[in-house]
């Protein structure tokens, strides 16, 4: 007797959808109809079927790890997620609503300067959100977005953001590089945004405001005023005084009227990372720009268990056929530099990183960089004779230590004079006992240069 008829009150049973299927099959096969009803039924129930298998094979597979693997996972995961997270705020946090006590800025440079009030902040020191008063003096903030604004005393400020500020009164002016493009200066009756890279503004006692653009372009926009028309796009060379809310174009002043804030421009050697084989040359000295050349080197990956310091590659010096030291060379033109070298007050600054294989000898390494006037025609004489026609020389010796696991880095800097048109660098192992095989392991990486111009107070 079925179930059913034990269970009178029992609802009638209800077919599952293979039940279905089969019914379905044994008609269309036995009874030779054909069915695409039964067809899709069937199709479906066995993608549902594979899909079910699919997760209890991951499930299957998961619970087959121990403890220790899962938490392993588990962290390699969270541990991913958190880099995505921190890269996306590092990009884009930095325009966000600051908290009243998030700090916008550091004070990154200062001539004398002189606050309202008994407190000074000192160089290094972070500001929050708020207003300012510089009595005197010339102080240069360095925000968060990596924009840089010198403000010349007396002035009143106010922080407003992480890349935004306001001037109410006093001297002003931008260095904004790409990443902080966007940078915000409100000013009495209109908001001037940098889109890049330099600009000065001048608040004066009557509220009247100028704005010069030096280099790059900015838009600048009165308050209020949503017509496009009104707005004004200002480029090089280009300026306008704001007044009441009307834009209206001006003579431009030099920048010297303005303060300005410091400035560094990295300068790189070609294959400054020694990253390929690309750009280097065997020979004593180089005839032209862009590439590296030395009687005796090779580009390399790790070697002798030393890694490189960055990146794939590192340059490994090898023993020249003279026996003598090892050295690599690069000339670097500046022609480019020229208008920010006419200021007379621009450093070049050099650094390399040298390491060495374990040894009981002990070795040295040298970074040398001469500035020259003219063309680099016969360099090698322009070098041999840098103490008496370099028109600036930086060199610097390190004592190397025997640990392959550290690299040791070496700075030099020299002032350049406004004549300056290029630059010789030379890396240099120098072969202290005199053998044919002293440099074994010997090694350079991540070779760099940077022209820095400090911070000016207005008419220079």
């Amino acid at each position: 007797m079925s179930d059913e008829s034990q269970n009178p009150n029992q609802p009638p049973h209800k077919p599952d959808g293979w039940e279905l299927a089969c019914a379905g099959i044994l008609e269309a096969e036995f009874g030779r109809k054909q069915s695409d009803a039964v067809a899709n039924a069937v199709a479906q129930l066995a993608a549902q079927e594979n899909k079910i298998h699919w997760q209890q094979r991951v499930r299957a597979r998961w619970e087959s790890f121990s403890l220790f693997p899962r938490f392993v996972v588990s962290l390699a995961c969270t541990l991913a997620i958190g880099v995505a997270v921190w890269s996306l705020w590092l990009n884009f946090g930095v325009f966000l609503k600051p908290s009243p006590k998030s700090s916008l800025c550091v004070i990154s440079g200062g001539l004398n300067p002189q606050w309202a009030g008994s407190r000074q902040p000192q160089i290094g020191e972070s500001l929050v959100a708020g207003s300012f008063k510089l009595d005197s003096g010339v102080v240069e903030l360095t925000f968060n977005s990596k924009a840089r604004v010198a403000i010349e005393g007396p002035a009143q400020i106010k922080l407003t953001g992480f890349n935004s500020m306001e001037i109410k009164s006093g001297k002003l002016s931008t260095y904004v590089p790409v990443r902080a493009r966007g940078f915000t200066v409100k000013i009495p009756s209109a908001d001037i945004v940098d889109l890049g890279t330099r600009f000065g503004v001048n608040v004066a006692a009557d509220k009247s405001s100028k704005v010069d653009v030096f280099e790059g372009r900015v838009t600048v926009s009165p308050d209020g005023n949503t017509d496009t028309n009104a707005q004004q796009l200002l480029t090089q060379n280009m300026a306008a005084r704001v007044t009441r809310g009307l834009v209206i174009s001006a003579n431009p002043l030099d920048e010297t009227f303005y303060p300005q804030p410091g400035r560094s421009e990295i300068v790189h050697p070609v294959n400054c990372g020694f990253d390929g084989p690309l750009n280097i040359a065997s020979g004593d000295m180089p005839t032209g720009f862009g590439y590296w050349s030395g009687p005796a080197y090779e580009i390399v990956g790790t070697t002798l268990g030393i890694h490189p310091q960055h990146g794939a590659g590192m340059l490994h010096f090898q023993s020249p056929p003279d026996g003598k030291d090892s050295t690599v060379r690069q000339v670097m033109d500046l022609s480019a530099y020229k208008a920010m070298l006419a200021k007379g007050d621009v450093e070049i600054k050099s650094s390399v990183f040298f390491n060495r294989i374990a040894a009981d000898n002990e070795n040295k390494f040298v970074l040398s960089v001469a500035a020259f006037q003219g063309k680099p025609e016969n360099v090698a004489a322009l070098w041999a004779q840098r103490k008496e026609l370099a028109v600036a020389v930086a060199e610097k010796e390190l004592a190397a230590d025997a640990d392959p696991a550290t690299w040791e880095k070496v700075e030099v800097s020299a002032a350049l004079p406004p004549q300056t048109d290029f630059l010789i660098i030379e890396m240099r192992a120098v072969n202290s006992g005199g053998t044919p095989d002293a440099f074994t392991g010997h090694f350079a990486d991540l070779i760099d240069c940077a022209l820095v111009e400090p911070l000016y107070a207005s008419h220079r």
